[in-house]
């Protein structure tokens, strides 16, 4: 198994995209890629439906108002899992 790569909390859901990408481990790019997850804003929607499925295919669902988002002044918002927890 390949070294993990060690990530600081400030990357973008871009620059993970880009790192996984770079990356020739399938299973440390999926890992790269369910860290964070980007929400287009500027579209109409009441609630978020996240899934998160594991590699022994059990399912986690979150449900988000999106009015407990924090407010962005781009079209995109980054978000990770763990920080859904507190939307809730």
């Amino acid at each position: 198994m390949a070294t993990a790569i060690r990530l600081r909390d400030d990357f973008t859901a871009e620059q993970l995209q880009r790192l996984a990408r770079s990356s020739r481990d399938a299973k440390q790019v999926r890992r790269l890629l369910a860290l964070r997850f980007s929400v287009r804003v500027d579209r109409h929607f009441s609630n978020l439906l996240v899934v998160k499925i594991n590699d022994r295919f059990e399912v986690s669902g979150r449900l988000v108002d999106r009015k407990s988002l924090r407010k962005t002044t781009g079209k995109v918002l980054n978000l990770t899992w763990e920080g859904l927890g507190g939307l809730i």
